[in-house]
């Protein structure tokens, strides 16, 4: 088209560009993308959408389009935030999905009789009580031991 777009690249290597990858889009149409814009302009440029005027604005939505319709943006959220966030979410919900399944395969009941691994676990519940009670009284009864002893000290 003469100004290079879609030109071999270096070397006669592929194209460095793909024009029009995911669309092409015209600076009036600041106002539809202004979703993709904001986000690209906070986390690609670092600057916050408060801190420009229309004027700047209006610049960086140059940069912007130019990034888009060359289809070098850094990521494809900033092409179409909600397709990009959909995907996010399908994503996360397989990991959540994937993550349960293999908590669920870890532990597998092997036995479904509910009475007998309450008596089980209430048989473990006493015997931690009853060596908490031991250990309890064997410290008294050493403490008491070394009472004992000193009165006999004291009587002799």
């Amino acid at each position: 088209a003469g100004d290079g777009a879609g030109d071999a690249g270096p070397r006669g290597g592929p194209p460095a560009v793909q024009w029009g990858k995911y669309g092409i889009i015209k600076e009036d149409q600041m106002y539809e993308k202004q979703e993709e814009f904001l986000a690209w302009l906070s986390e690609v440029k670092g600057v916050p959408q408060e801190a420009c005027s229309q004027r700047d604005l209006k610049e960086h939505f140059s940069t912007y389009v130019e990034d888009f319709n060359t289809a070098t943006l850094p990521d494809e959220k900033y092409y179409n935030l909600r397709t990009w966030y959909l995907k996010e979410q399908a994503r996360k919900a397989r990991e959540g999905a994937d993550a349960q399944a293999s908590a669920a395969a870890t532990f597998e009941r092997t036995t479904f009789d509910d009475e007998a691994a309450r008596k089980a676990e209430l048989a473990r519940e006493r015997a931690k009580r009853s060596e908490a009670t031991t250990a309890l009284m064997a410290k008294a009864m050493g403490e008491s031991k070394g009472s004992s002893a000193l009165m006999e000290d004291m009587w002799q």
